[in-house]
């Protein structure tokens, strides 16, 4: 598996102009996380297919939509830039650049071609959760994504963010760790794995006392 150092953030785009090349597959998740996030989103499409939902969203005005060839200066006003999978060799010359320029640019499903890593993110009841691999486990961790948001998907935990929420907030602000600490007692997250049939996993290892 490739492994990569990475420093986790999130990044703060509201207003600022994001730009996406490529308008269907795997960008079409990317488009719709930089909108929810505030982005000014403009998509650039070389090839001309178009997911249905783009096209709805550019005809409403919620993103500009470019049925053109890329251009330099596209991704030089833009925070931040996402290439779908089939433009691999426009990726690595950009990304190339990007780094020389300290910019961020990510062609998805390809690491080797980007200077960030996008996870996958479970965004239920106000909480997010992000996965990812490195780019090792793509299908694995869109996996994860799905199991750990029916999780916090659930009424009942959606109910306990807002009642956290509401009685952090009552709270000044010197009393806030130690409120948050008293009512998070006894919380807990129960996880088991399920593995597919050709899966063997390894014999425990009783540890040695």
């Amino acid at each position: 598996m490739m492994e990569w150092s990475t420093l986790p953030i999130e990044l703060v785009v509201r207003g600022r102009r994001a730009l996406v090349v490529g308008a269907a597959g795997e960008c079409v998740s990317k488009v719709r996380r930089l909108v929810d996030a505030g982005a000014a989103v403009t998509v650039v499409t070389q090839r001309g297919d178009v997911d249905a939902a783009l096209a709805s969203l550019a005809e409403s005005g919620v993103i500009r939509l470019e049925d053109r060839d890329f251009e330099d200066a596209d991704a030089t006003s833009a925070v931040v830039v996402f290439l779908g999978t089939e433009h691999a060799t426009l990726g690595a010359a950009l990304s190339d650049k990007a780094r020389r320029e300290h910019r961020l640019v990510s062609t998805l499903d390809r690491p080797e071609a980007s200077t960030f890593i996008n996870p996958a993110v479970a965004r239920e009841n106000g909480i997010s959760v992000s996965i990812s691999s490195g780019g090792g486990a793509p299908g694995l961790v869109k996996a994860l994504r799905e199991s750990l948001g029916r999780a916090i998907a659930d009424a009942s935990f959606g109910a306990f963010v807002q009642e956290l929420v509401a009685r952090r907030a009552s709270e000044p602000r010197g009393k806030r760790s130690h409120t948050l600490r008293t009512l998070l007692d006894g919380f807990g997250l129960e996880v088991r794995c399920t593995y597919p049939t050709w899966f063997r996993a390894p014999p425990l290892i009783a540890s040695k006392g």
